[in-house]
This record gives structure tokens, C-alpha cells and sequence, in this order.
């Protein structure tokens, strides 16, 4: 009631799934939220080398870490950071939408605990609580983590040599994720139940568990986090695999077998790859857009997405959300556009703005999952 003002709150939310006040540990930040009258909670504690602030290292307003990543700092918590200066290590704690609560030191008992999501174009967002908060991450090697969640964090080494500061980056693979396939309708992995709150990354765009259809392979699960109340609370899905749920446009053929004649197969242009070609006795046209489940070497869901044509520029919440039908949709940063008048793939949703300002989007599963321009 501290945090509410005296108001009867209707729950608590710690990283961004429903829990009881007995789920909270030492170290957590909770904030109050006017808007849902809830408690929101995050438990990411973050180690970082200190690299600047503003306006000064007695009173931060924000300050500068992570490879030129700018925090904003809560009241509350300049006077923990009043403590360190910029060249120091320190253990950031965070709120759930990614501002700085409170510092600690290295060896105080706060753990570093940080996880991050790196994109296929090398892009890092820290999970913080309910966010995806973007980070700078200047000259750090990603490339061998690429669609891949991670632990995250960063030390420094003092060069005596050269009397200089050396930052590194820290990426490790996560362990103790719960394995097994993504069922989407029995809201299990593996045999664990996926909490329906639960941070879904799917090619690195948020959805949630309602809706997603079908089944995602073992493969496509990257990592899923089991929470505190035994539920998982986090699974970060990709569409790389030879099974799961996949969106692109249709490419036709046709072989002839003498037993049982001509036969059609389909393969889904995704922008990125085309996948493995299996049988389909639907009457498709070459170039229809599809959402396609694999299983065991066949389909076995094969539907044609409707366009949902001539969206304005109007429509668009900066480069990551759409409104459509007065419903909000998640883009992904690496969402396919595709040409209609040259017939081939472009190089992104701001090529596809530029070239025509109405495009055609498809929607599945939460998201929008392909663009197309021109026609």
C-alpha cells in the first residue's frame, strides 16, 4: 500500500507474469502503476563498467553503460549510485520498464543475473522485467549468437602497460532451460505449462501464448525459462528449423510419380530462405502467401493469409507496431518485404516505406509476418 498510495491494488506482476507477494526476492524493484493499478516488479540486476552521467557522479540524472547505452535513473536510487564514478564496475538494478533503481558493488551480494535477446541483425535488447530494452554494445562480437537469448554482462581489465581501461562484453550460452517442443494449444513445453503472461519472442517480436497456433519443434525452442511458481515465464523462439510454423510466399512444383501421377510440392520463399519442399494437395497459386506447420516430414496445416491491403503510413506506431482493425500488432526489426512489381525480396521495412506508402501486410499468430509493396 507504501507503493500505491493507500489503493487497493489488483496484483502483482514480476517480470511480467502474475504472482503471489510470497514469489518476491531480495534485490527486486517494484513499482506502482496508476494505469492497471498493479505492482510491477523486475528482478534483472545487471553488472556493467560505469562509462559516464549526467549531469555529475553526486546527483545522475541518467547514465552511460553498455557500450553508450543511456539509463535513466529514479530518484530514489542517485544516492546508491552517488557512491561510484565512471571507470568503475558496478551491479545495476533495474525496473520493469528499464531505468536504473538502485546500485550495488560487485561483491555486495547483488548477483548478476541480466539476459539478453541478440536479432539475426546483431541487435541486443536486454530483457528487463516486461521490456526489451535496446542496447548500444559497441564493438562487441555477436555474431556467433545471432536469434539466440543469452547471459550478459560486462568487466573491465586495467592495462598497466598503457595505463588504460579495457571493457569487455560477457556472453554465455543460459542453462537449466526447459526442453522440448512448444505445443501452443495445450500451453505446454515439453511436459512444463507455459504461464499465459508469459514474454514470447518469436524472431525476436513479442506475441503472446493466445496467439500462437500449433506446434514449434524442440529446434525452434531457443530457451524457456521455468519461473518461481513453476510455470515458464520466458521462451524465445525462431523459425530456423525443418519443422515448426513457417510464413512465405509459395513456391510451386510439380514431379510425376507412375504409380500415382503428377504430384505437387511446396516450399515457402520466407524472404531469408526457402524451406524444404514437401507434398501439398492444395490448390495454390505460385506466390500466395502462407502460413505452413511441418511435422514429421509433412504439413500438417497449411493455410493462405488474407492481406490486409493499402495500410496507410498513417497506421504505423513508429517501426515496430501497426494498428489495424483498431488492434495493435507487433513488426518485427527484420520483417520480410517483398517487391510485387520487380518481383524480388528488398532490404527492409524503410526501403518498403520509401517505394510505395501504402503497403499490404499479413497477419498470423499475433504479428505481422510479411509486407508487401508496389502490385
Amino acid at each position: 500500500e507504501a507503493l500505491s498510495g493507500g489503493r487497493s491494488i489488483e496484483g502483482i506482476y514480476r517480470n511480467g507474469v502474475r504472482v503471489e507477494a510470497s514469489a518476491l526476492r531480495k534485490y527486486d524493484v517494484a513499482g506502482y502503476s496508476l494505469a492497471d493499478n498493479c505492482i510491477h516488479v523486475c528482478d534483472t540486476r545487471l553488472r556493467v563498467c560505469y562509462e559516464d552521467c549526467t549531469p555529475s557522479p553526486t546527483e545522475p540524472v541518467s547514465v552511460q553503460v553498455m557500450g553508450g547505452t543511456s539509463l535513466n535513473v529514479l530518484p530514489t536510487a542517485r544516492q546508491s549510485l552517488s557512491r561510484f564514478k565512471p571507470g568503475e564496475e558496478l551491479v545495476l538494478l533495474l525496473s520493469s520498464d528499464g531505468r536504473v533503481a538502485g546500485a550495488r558493488a560487485v561483491n555486495e551480494g547483488a548477483a548478476q543475473n541480466a539476459m539478453a535477446y541478440v536479432d539475426r541483425e546483431g541487435k541486443t535488447f536486454l530483457i528487463c522485467g516486461e521490456t526489451l530494452l535496446p542496447l548500444g554494445m559497441r564493438d562487441a562480437a555477436l555474431s556467433d549468437w545471432l536469434g539466440e537469448a543469452v547471459l550478459l554482462y560486462q568487466t573491465s581489465t586495467q592495462n598497466l602497460t598503457q595505463e588504460t581501461l579495457h571493457r569487455q562484453y560477457v556472453l554465455r550460452k543460459l542453462e537449466g532451460g526447459v526442453p522440448g517442443a512448444l505445443d501452443a494449444e495445450a500451453g505446454t513445453v515439453g511436459n512444463a505449462p507455459v504461464n499465459r503472461d508469459a514474454m514470447i519472442l518469436l524472431d525476436g517480436s513479442r506475441v503472446y501464448l493466445e496467439a500462437l497456433k500449433g506446434r514449434y519443434g524442440a529446434e525452434q525452442v531457443r530457451y524457456a525459462k521455468l519461473g518461481a511458481d513453476g510455470r515458464i515465464d520466458l521462451i524465445v523462439l525462431s523459425t530456423e528449423s525443418s519443422e515448426g510454423v513457417f510464413y512465405g510466399r509459395a513456391v510451386l512444383t510439380e514431379e510425376q510419380d507412375f504409380t500415382l501421377g503428377y504430384m505437387q510440392f511446396l516450399s515457402l520463399d520466407t524472404g531469408t530462405r526457402v524451406t524444404e519442399k514437401y507434398q501439398c494437395n492444395l490448390d495454390l497459386k505460385e506466390g500466395e502467401v502462407v502460413r505452413a506447420e511441418v511435422r514429421g516430414g509433412k504439413y500438417v496445416s497449411v493455410t493462405r493469409l488474407t492481406a490486409s491491403r493499402d495500410v496507410p503510413s498513417s497506421a504505423w506506431i513508429g517501426e515496430s507496431a501497426v494498428v489495424l482493425d483498431g488492434m495493435a500488432y507487433p513488426v518485427s526489426a527484420k520483417i520480410p518485404c517483398f517487391n510485387l512489381d520487380t518481383g524480388k525480396w528488398m532490404s527492409g521495412l524503410a526501403a518498403a516505406k520509401a517505394y510505395d506508402e501504402r503497403l499490404d501486410l499479413y497477419v498470423a499468430d499475433g504479428a505481422v509476418r510479411l509486407i508487401a509493396a508496389g502490385g
